[in-house]
């Protein structure tokens, strides 16, 4: 999808790119050293998901 207003430029999240960035999210979230804080797990699962469903819905295109 891309959005183009007269005030900024246009804005474009290709979904392949968009899905790999839930990708790093998710490591980036669950690599810390110790114990994996709640929140962090938490939304490395909804990233994770995220991830998951973009890339499956990119490969149907």
């Amino acid at each position: 999808m891309s959005a183009t207003n007269d005030s900024g430029p246009s804005v474009n999240f290709p979904p392949v790119l968009n899905g790999l960035d839930f990708l790093e999210s998710t490591v980036d979230l669950l690599a810390v050293k110790g114990d994996v804080p709640s929140r962090n797990l938490k939304y490395a699962v909804v990233h994770l998901a995220s991830a998951a469903e973009t890339l499956f819905k990119a490969g149907s295109l």
